[in-house]
C-alpha cells in the first residue's frame, strides 16, 4: 500500500514555518523589541492592532502571528498522524511537539507580563525554541520515503560506524547546549568565552563526525549501497559547509556588536549578522540531527526492531 506524503508536506511545512519564525524571534532580540506590546495574548487590547503597528512593534506582533500559524500547522499535522500514521513512536514524536509549541506559547506570554523575570524566561524560551524545531527535524526524517529507502545494517562489530554514530548524536548534543550559550550571550547574561569554547568544541566534533562519515561510507558495507550511501553523505556535506559559514559569521557578529557598544540602539550590522548566525546555527543543527538520525537507522538495530515490535494496523482514510 501506497503511503500518503502529507504527513511528510506537513511537517516540512511545520519545520519551515517554524526556521521563519526562529530569525523572527532573532529581529525582536537583536532590535530589542520584547517589550513593544505591553500586553498578551492581545496586543493593545486587540487581535489586530492597526493603529500601532509601526516601529519594533512590527518584530513582535509578526512574531506572534507566525508563532500562531506554527501552533494551528503542529495540530493539523497531530491530527494527520493521529489519524493516519501506523507507528506509535512517531505519533509520540508528533505529540511531544505539540506539547513543546503549547508551553512555548505560554512562556511567550510570561516573557511579557512578567518584565522582572524577562532574561531567564527569554533564555528558556529561545532554548524551547531549538528544542521544537529539533522535534520536527524528526517529524520531517522519519515521515518521509527517505527514510524507508535506508537499508539498516544493525550494529554489527564495525568500530567506524558505531564512532560515527556516537559522534553524530554527541555533536546534536554538544550543538544544542553551544545554541543556549548563544541564546544567553544575546540576552546579555554570559560572556562571549563560554559561547567562543563551545564553538571550538563543538566545530571539532562535527569534523570528526564528517569524517567519520566519510569513512563509513567508502568501506565495503551495506553503508556504501545507494541510496543509503548518498543519504549518508549528504547531510555530512550539509554539515560540513553549513559549519564553513557559521564560524565566520560568529566571529563577524561578534565584531560588530563589539563596535556598536556605544549606539544609542542596536543598529547595522549588527542585527543582520547576529540574526543570520542564529539561522544558520539552526539549519547546523537541523543537518547534524539528520545525519545522527540516519545513523542510527542504518546501523542502530534498537529503533528498527521498536518500528517492527509497536507498528499497530490503523484505519486507513482517502486524503
Amino acid at each position: 500500500m501506497t503511503k500518503s506524503p502529507w504527513g511528510h508536506r506537513l511537517a516540512c511545512m511545520t519545520a519551515g514555518m517554524t526556521l521563519l519564525l526562529l530569525i523572527i524571534g532573532g529581529l525582536v532580540t537583536s532590535n530589542e523589541a520584547g517589550d513593544s506590546v505591553p500586553d498578551w495574548p492581545l496586543a493593545f487590547g486587540r487581535l489586530l492592532p492597526l493603529g500601532y503597528l509601526v516601529g519594533n512593534v512590527v518584530y513582535e506582533y509578526t512574531h506572534r502571528v507566525v508563532a500562531a500559524s506554527v501552533g494551528v500547522l503542529t495540530l493539523v499535522l497531530n491530527l494527520w498522524l493521529w489519524r493516519r500514521e501506523q507507528r506509535p513512536w512517531i505519533r509520540h514524536v508528533g505529540w511531544a511537539a505539540l506539547i513543546a509549541v503549547v508551553t512555548q506559547g505560554l512562556l511567550g506570554g510570561v516573557r511579557v507580563l512578567l518584565l522582572e523575570y524577562r532574561v531567564p524566561v527569554a533564555i528558556i524560551h529561545a532554548t524551547l525554541a531549538q528544542l521544537f524545531f529539533s522535534l520536527t527535524i524528526v517529524l520531517v526524517e522519519i515521515t518521509s520515503a527517505r527514510w524507508e529507502a535506508l537499508s539498516p545494517q544493525g550494529e554489527g562489530s564495525a568500530k567506524e560506524p558505531s564512532r560515527a554514530r556516537a559522534l553524530a548524536s554527541l555533536s546534536v548534543a554538544a550543538l544544542f547546549v553551544q545554541l543556549i550559550l548563544g541564546a544567553a550571550y544575546r540576552h546579555k547574561a554570559i560572556g562571549i568565552i563560554p559561547h567562543a569554547v563551545g564553538a571550538g568544541v563543538v566545530s571539532l566534533l562535527l569534523v570528526l563526525a564528517v569524517r567519520s562519515v566519510l569513512r563509513v561510507t567508502r568501506t565495503p558495507s551495506a553503508a556504501t549501497l545507494e541510496p543509503t550511501r548518498t543519504l549518508l553523505r549528504r547531510p555530512a556535506r550539509w554539515v560540513l559547509g553549513t559549519l564553513l559559514v557559521q564560524v565566520p559569521l560568529g566571529i563577524a557578529a561578534y565584531l560588530a556588536r563589539r563596535a556598536s557598544i556605544g549606539d544609542p540602539q542596536p543598529m547595522e550590522p549588527m542585527i543582520s549578522l547576529t540574526v543570520s548566525h542564529l539561522a544558520c546555527g539552526a539549519v547546523l543543527l537541523a543537518a547534524t540531527l539528520t545525519l545522527a538520525l540516519r545513523l542510527h537507522r542504518v546501523f542502530g538495530a534498537g529503533m528498527e526492531k521498536r518500528e517492527l515490535s509497536t507498528a499497530v494496523p490503523r484505519p486507513m482514510t482517502s486524503s
